[in-house]
């Protein structure tokens, strides 16, 4: 699959560069009436997400950020990518109950590897020209107060108070109207958030490690790893994840194919099937080590644990079919009413269903089988200390990515500078006919 560089046209993108002592971003304006027209609109006509006289987005010209305090730094962002959060949020389908945790307007973008530019006085280790990516959550520590219990435990992703401190509400950088996200030309991080990028590692690698460390935790959590040591990873696991055992991944974006490279890159030996909507998302799945690729259609979850697993279907007067048995674990990488419904559907009793796709308000989700199997249903939304590891996900998976010859940067498939942010996003939405699975940001080929 190539990679390919999006130039806009002469003319295109937003408002136009100002003096030397402003940067460009791309911001996310709220507003009720704005988002009631998305969301109302934009099933019907996508072009209003990204249309001047309805999207809330829009390329401003702003003061850079400053440091914050002596711990801080200032990074320019070399690559900064679009997450399925992001597109949620511009195209209203983000549940409201996030609302308290976030202010706007925001420079999103929470996907950044950047070099350092500035430096406070506390800044440590750091010095101009460092290669960094970024931990975009915002612990108690950022903002400056005692750590709660999430973020004494090293999950600030759990943070009890994100919508306190300094800094406002905001749950991560790109959602806090104080912290600018990556889709500009300067950001601020804290250094407790800024992790060097080994030499040797691309940028294409490196602007990975956030979206592959959310799938490496999900898989770490659906592992029950708490109990293993590193090297036991393939002795005494929770089903599905053993030898001759089958998970099935439903979703092949970005998260649903970065879980096919966080089993494969943990070295866990049990079968990966994936369920994908497009060919070119098949051809990835098995880059990346999926064993089974079955296109996403009706009933196609209970086919694939018919013919992988051996499960017997049954079929009820009304409704669609049901089984015994199953996947021993299923990972929802697609947030959807019918990708939900498919995982509680086959995953074998006292199985687990790894909820990973950003799932909000759904109807008609039938919740049988939770009960009636026992079934696990675990969220899972972040990355930090990982006990197996007794360490950051991060510096877990860039020791895993030096160790492995697995092609994660072909999940990027398109670039983009700033000035052409419409077309990146129209990019996003309209996949089956561009190809596109992660987009970045970026100002050269």
């Amino acid at each position: 699959m190539r990679i390919r560089l999006v130039v806009p046209p002469p003319g295109s993108g937003g408002a136009a560069g100002g003096s030397d002592a402003r940067v460009q971003a791309v911001r996310y304006h709220f507003s009720i009436p704005k988002y009631l027209v998305t969301k109302a609109a934009g099933r019907w006509t996508p072009a209003v997400y990204t249309a001047r006289a309805f999207s809330a987005l829009s390329l401003d010209d702003v003061p850079p950020p400053s440091l914050p305090g002596p711990d801080w730094l200032a990074i320019e962002p070399v690559y900064a990518g679009i997450c399925g959060t992001d597109l949620g949020t511009i195209t209203g389908k983000t549940s409201p109950a996030l609302a308290p945790f976030a202010s706007f307007p925001a420079t999103l973008g929470h996907e950044v590897v950047g070099r350092v530019v500035d430096v406070g006085p506390g800044a440590g280790e750091f010095r101009p020209g460092d290669r960094i990516v970024v931990d975009p959550w915002i612990s108690c520590r950022v903002r400056g107060l005692d750590p709660c219990p999430a973020c004494e435990r090293g999950t600030p992703f759990l943070c009890r108070r994100a919508a306190e401190g300094r800094f406002g509400p905001g749950m991560l950088i790109g959602y806090c109207s104080a912290l600018p996200g990556g889709w500009s030309r300067r950001m601020v991080v804290h250094v407790s958030q800024a992790h060097r990028v080994p030499d040797g590692m691309s940028d294409e690698r490196a602007v990975l490690v956030e979206p592959l460390s959310v799938a490496l935790h999900g898989v770490l959590r659906a592992v029950a790893p708490d109990e293993h040591e590193e090297r036991d990873f393939n002795r005494g696991l929770a089903p599905g994840f053993g030898p001759g055992e089958t998970v099935l991944v439903i979703g092949a974006g970005t998260i649903g194919l970065a879980v096919v490279a966080a089993i494969r890159l943990l070295g866990l030996k049990c079968r990966v099937a994936v369920l994908a909507r497009y060919p070119f998302q098949e051809e990835l799945a098995r880059a990346l080590g999926a064993d089974a690729v079955i296109p996403r259609g009706r009933n196609a979850a209970v086919e694939a644990a018919k013919s992988l697993t051996s499960a017997p279907v049954y079929r009820p007067p009304i409704g669609p079919p049901v089984i015994t048995g199953g996947f021993g674990a299923v990972f929802d990488c697609a947030g959807t009413t019918a990708s939900i419904s498919d995982a509680l559907r086959v995953v074998q009793e006292r199985g687990r269903v790894i909820v990973l796709g950003g799932a909000g308000q759904l109807a008609g989700v039938d919740w049988t089988f939770v009960w009636m199997r026992e079934v696990h249903v675990l969220g899972s939304c972040g990355y930090g200390f990982e006990p197996a590891f007794g360490r950051h996900t991060y510096s877990v998976l860039f020791d895993l990515l030096a160790k492995a010859d697995l092609p994660v940067e072909r999940l990027i498939t398109h670039r983009f500078p700033l000035t052409a942010y419409r077309e990146a996003i129209r990019c996003n939405l309209e996949r089956a006919k561009t190809g596109a699975v992660k987009t970045v940001f970026c100002e050269s080929p």
